[in-house]
């Protein structure tokens, strides 16, 4: 994964199977030259690749999956003086737990939203930061696109995420038929509606086209 921070130098995030730890490593621009791979914040026990978004500051937020069945965060802070990394917290953590290989963005809203796919059952779930902050708390795992009768629809794959250019989170995962499917959420408006997915159906990428 690859965030920019503030002053655009990019910055490398990858999980390394050898010890399961996530590694960063970022670009110098005064010469184009990357710097070494280091272990961000020392925790091991990841089990698949980090995502990395930017909240409404440029600080940057990751966060991971581990082999234990929970996604992890950190989150850059500047506290003194010089850009360092919070350490490593458990998100929320529901009844059920995770697959690897979980996706964050920033809405319209300003706020970072992370989606994971749960291994009981494959749904997609989606957990929304409280606050535009990176380091701000997160609240509380709910599925992304029940039915009208309040069932989820089973994935095969993790979620892939995306931003409109309104803002909207646009949600990808292939269903167990082996479909693409895609979930856009709702705007939100200046009465105090914030961006959500009440509402919001599953519905395939590409219409089948008839026999």
């Amino acid at each position: 994964a690859v965030g920019f921070n503030q002053d655009s130098h990019p910055e490398l995030f990858a999980w390394c199977a050898s010890d399961s730890g996530i590694y960063h490593s970022w670009r110098n621009l005064s010469d184009n030259t990357w710097g070494n791979w280091t272990q961000l914040k020392g925790d091991q026990g990841f089990s698949g690749s980090p995502a990395v978004a930017s909240d409404t500051s440029g600080a940057l937020v990751v966060v991971a999956g581990t082999a234990s069945g929970h996604v992890r965060w950190t989150s850059q802070n500047d506290s003194l003086g010089i850009v360092g990394w919070n350490d490593w917290q458990d998100l929320p953590w529901p009844v059920e737990d995770f697959y690897s290989d979980p996706c964050i963005a920033r809405n319209g809203d300003g706020v970072l939203e992370v989606f994971a796919w749960a291994a009981a059952g494959g749904a997609i779930v989606g957990n929304v930061q409280s606050g535009q902050q990176g380091s701000s708390p997160w609240g509380s795992w709910s599925y992304i696109g029940p039915t009208a009768g309040g069932n989820y629809i089973p994935m095969s794959s993790p979620p892939m995420v995306g931003v409109n250019e309104d803002g909207t989170l646009e949600l990808f995962a292939v269903n167990e038929a082996g479909q693409l499917l895609h979930i856009r959420q709702n705007s939100g408006n200046h009465a105090g509606i914030p961006f959500n997915w009440d509402g919001c159906q599953w519905s395939p990428v590409v219409a089948e086209s008839a026999a």
